[in-house]
């Protein structure tokens, strides 16, 4: 699940040309540049995200090209969590993902990524981080880093739309922003009808859900 988490981070980063400080934060707000509250209502939807709870994980997620050395030695024995900033990204994904559920044809198979999260055990799932913690829980020979990954570009590229493209106004002409807005309905539709192997699939129905 650390690796998973760690490398999730990564992509994001790298995809989304954002630094890593402003996708994680020190528990007490004190330390990562900041990011953990000045990002509550970014986009002045009026729904403040920051009073999510956030996911915690270990601090190995800054790029050597990101921090200098003495940044580094000050966080590589703290947890660290998420930045509300990008907690609001996920839920965005997860609400669209959500919403695609509504639109898709009868015949959709049933063991498609989307389905089967957002149809069949959508009672177990609250928000992506929870989908992130049982795909990144599976036995490696599963293969789930490839959908997690899928995920992560998902979200990167939502980031930087939100957090680059409507904060700053660049790249904003109407058919530059209808290209962008074509590109990301690709990509969730990609994740949403990846399809699941049998063992996947097994594997997804058997999880030990904490929610009934």
């Amino acid at each position: 699940m650390q690796q998973h988490t760690e490398v999730y981070l990564e992509m994001i980063c790298n995809i989304s040309n954002i630094p890593i400080t402003e996708l994680v934060v020190d528990p007490d707000g004190s330390g990562a540049g900041g990011g953990g509250g000045n990002y509550a209502d970014d986009d002045g939807d009026g729904a403040d995200y920051g009073a999510m709870s956030p996911g915690s994980f270990g601090a190995n997620v800054h790029g050597d090209d990101l921090h200098d050395q003495h940044e580094q030695e000050a966080h590589e024995n703290t947890t660290q969590e998420k930045s509300a900033s990008l907690l609001h990204t996920e839920c965005i994904v997860f609400d669209l993902l959500q919403h695609r559920c509504t639109e898709v044809p009868p015949d959709t198979p049933d063991n498609s990524f989307g389905m089967l999260i957002f149809h069949t055990l959508r009672p177990n799932f609250e928000k992506l981080s929870d989908v992130l913690e049982v795909l990144g829980s599976a036995p490696v020979h599963l293969f789930f880093h490839q959908v997690i990954y899928h995920i992560a570009t998902v979200v990167a590229f939502q980031h930087y739309f939100r957090l680059v493209v409507l904060r700053t106004g660049q790249f904003a002409p109407q058919r530059t922003m209808n290209v962008q807005q074509s590109y990301q309905r690709t990509l969730l539709a990609g994740l949403f009808h990846t399809i699941l192997s049998i063992e996947q699939v097994q594997y997804m129905h058997e999880y030990g859900y904490s929610r009934a």
